[in-house]
Formats: C-alpha cells, structure tokens, sequence
C-alpha cells in the first residue's frame, strides 16, 4: 500500500512547485533510503490482533488504534487543549 501511495503522489503532485516542497523532499529522500517512519508501520498482524479483539468483544469500541502515533495522538487530543494540540501539530511538519 505504501508503494502504491508512493507512486500516486509523485504522479499527481508538483513537487517542485508546492509550497511544502521541502518538507515532501525530506520524507520522499526517506522512503528513497529506507528510513520512513516505522513508528507508522504496523504489520498485518498487528491489525489482525485489533480486528479479532473487535470482533470477540461484546461491547466493541468505535475505533481502534494501531500504531504508537495514533495512541499518542488520541491521548494528546484528549488531554490538551484545541489551541495547543494545533501547535503541536503544526511542529510535527
């Protein structure tokens, strides 16, 4: 899936032209060597895992998070508030 993301962007967006240029340069350069976040990546079993317990479980929750970012994420968005979460996204760029 990430391979295929990969490709549909470098073919639909104008790297050169975008505002965000540098920062799509840093993170192409990353998949380019190989060190792409593996915070991000999970394996299949990993959302197996989640999707069994969903599925034994009696009450199952709306979602489920998988990866160290998303648990962090939901976490900080509970905790803090709007305006500060914002900044805190903002520095993730």
């Amino acid at each position: 899936m990430l391979e295929n993301a990969r490709g549909h962007f470098i073919e639909t967006v104008d790297v050169r032209n975008s505002f965000f240029r540098g920062d799509y340069g840093r993170e192409l350069s990353k998949y380019a060597t190989g060190n792409s976040a593996n915070s991000f990546k999970r394996g299949p079993e990993a959302v197996a895992e989640k999707l069994f317990h969903a599925l034994e479980d009696p009450r199952p929750k709306a979602r489920y998070r998988v990866t160290i970012p998303t648990l962090v994420g939901a976490w900080l968005k509970r905790l803090l508030p709007t305006r500060i979460m914002d900044k805190v996204l903002l520095q993730q760029r």
